[in-house]
């Protein structure tokens, strides 16, 4: 009988074409990012026939709403800004299926890829630190399946009960009232900007988080959702937001030097690159 995960992922797996090469992606890097971190994580996902649970994830537990087709995402970066094509969507996600020792999880991470994570989840685990990465809420699918951005209609609702966001400035396109808004109804939200590091908003403070300086990005796919899930490991185990965001930072430089999941770095690679990182502890944002 395996033991109940203490850490929870719900989103699709999805298969990212990268340079012509399909890879598995999307909720994938929250989920490995936290097994090899040490936590012990369910994964509440859909994917189809054309996707089978990727080797890289072993030690993951895996619960999959059937879906006649995985959801399917073309990728093409020009001068680090995405666009990206959907060619085909997995099934939505029902908080109903999650097993009753899941519920007790003490941090879940909530990472829709396109939609696919409803309101029924907020209410799903009582017990947990509830983090989520919105940018599967923020966009939707265009002419011939183009993501374009979108309206979260129900963020006031979500933001009411979660206890953190962790939200990319590409995905709210530099909209400061928004951001101001949240930041006044929810504990704490960070907003990262790839290169540019990340600010941290909590307790009435902005503080800012610079980046670790990558020589060579291989593939950027992936380290939102690596960053998110290695904050929300921290902050979960004690840590301050501000030194979760430092080390959420590591862990996405280590991911955008490899390809695919293979960059998805272990807790002693993260804690190597720490202990020869010049950076500041904390950099005071003001406010």
């Amino acid at each position: 009988m395996e033991v109940a995960p203490d850490f929870v992922v719900a989103g699709h797996i999805t298969l990212d074409l990268v340079n012509g090469e399909y890879l598995p992606g999307g909720a994938a890097y929250s989920a490995l990012t936290a097994a090899r971190l040490g936590r012990r994580v369910g994964l509440i996902t859909s994917f189809g026939p054309d996707l089978h649970s990727p080797i890289e994830l072993e030690g993951v537990q895996i619960l999959a709403i059937p879906s006649p087709q995985s959801t399917v995402f073309v990728n093409v970066y020009h001068e680090g800004r995405r666009e990206q094509q959907a060619t085909s969507i997995a099934g939505c996600l029902r908080a109903e299926v999650v097993p009753p020792n899941w519920r007790a999880a003490p941090a879940v991470h909530l990472a829709p890829m396109l939609g696919e994570v409803g309101p029924d989840f907020l209410d799903a685990f009582p017990k947990a630190r509830m983090l989520a990465s919105p940018q599967g809420w923020l966009r939707c699918l265009g002419p011939a399946g183009r993501v374009l951005p979108a309206s979260w209609n129900w963020a006031d609702q979500a933001i009411s009960r979660l206890d953190g966001l962790v939200v990319s400035s590409e995905d709210l396109a530099g909209d400061n009232e928004t951001i101001g808004r949240w930041v006044a109804k929810i504990p704490c939200l960070v907003l990262t900007e790839g290169e540019r590091g990340s600010h941290v908003y909590f307790d009435s403070k902005q503080w800012y988080i610079p980046a670790y300086f990558t020589e060579k990005v291989v593939d950027p796919t992936g380290a939102g959702d690596a960053f998110a899930a290695a904050f929300l490991v921290k902050w979960s185990e004690g840590a301050s937001p501000y030194q979760a965001a430092r080390f959420a930072n590591i862990v996405a430089s280590l991911v955008v030097e490899g390809k695919g999941l293979a960059g998805v770095p272990t807790l002693a690679q993260v804690k190597e690159r720490l202990a020869r990182s010049r950076l500041e502890e904390i950099s005071d944002g003001g406010s």
